[in-house]
């Protein structure tokens, strides 16, 4: 790129030119990538640290937290014997007797099919894993409960689909290496059909909600949400 600049200053009106060709990674690795701007990209919804690897990488490394927390809650769950298939094409044998979970989440709100048997969630106050088996359905997956105390797991406890935090088993960039996706796609990919709502002074009004005179969390089922934390903003989304 500095070659090619080089090549073309003559041609290059330096009133007229911004310089810039640094994306996220780019412009945490050295100060000299910034030019005159910078294409912050993914590192504003905090996950450009995932990959960045090697050096150089800049001393003073700015701290960037993930902004998406997305949580749903149970509405059934069903013992099953050994032996019993689960969802589509039965791709998932219970090889005990196991307790699963009904989760009113599916690919049509975002969830990636690609995690059908290789998802995770965490359950309840505690946040105890419980990994997805079988198929992710259109509109539900289901999770095995049988590692998670009862009392922890029943018929409206709360479920974390989307970790805030980068390190948890279930936080967006692992969930997106499981499902062979990137965190571009899994952030795109959460469906208009799961309403937003905008928690802070700043917060943007949905026109349709304020002519309603409807809270955001009533304009749905109340049974997941999406919640994301940045400076001085956090949203808020209800879907069914």
């Amino acid at each position: 790129f500095e070659a090619a600049v080089q090549r073309n200053t003559g041609r290059l009106d330096p009133a007229g030119t911004t310089l810039h060709f640094a994306n996220s990674q780019a412009a945490l690795r050295d100060r000299r990538f910034h030019k005159q701007m910078i294409r912050t990209g993914l590192g504003l919804y905090g996950y450009a640290y995932r990959g960045l690897e090697g050096e150089p990488v800049l001393a003073e490394r700015p701290a960037l937290r993930p902004v998406v927390r997305w949580t749903s809650r149970l509405v059934h769950v069903n013992e099953v014997p050994a032996g019993q298939a689960v969802g589509y094409q039965a791709t998932w044998v219970a090889e005990r007797p196991t307790r699963l979970g009904l989760i009113p989440v599916g690919h049509a709100d975002g969830y990636p099919l690609g995690l059908s048997n290789r998802g995770v969630v965490r359950v309840g106050p505690c946040l105890r894993e419980a990994p997805v088996r079988g198929e992710v359905n259109m509109d539900q997956l289901i999770v095995d409960l049988t590692d998670v105390p009862e009392d922890e797991a029943g018929v409206g406890s709360e479920v974390e689909l989307i970790a805030a935090e980068a390190e948890a088993p279930n936080a967006l960039g692992r969930l997106a290496e499981a499902a062979g996706s990137s965190c571009y796609e899994l952030l795109c990919r959460l469906s208009p059909r799961v309403p937003r709502c905008y928690l802070g002074a700043e917060a943007p009004v949905n026109p349709e909600q304020a002519e309603r005179g409807a809270e955001p969390e009533t304009v749905v089922r109340d049974l997941s949400h999406f919640r994301a934390a940045g400076r001085e903003r956090r949203s808020h989304i209800a879907g069914g």
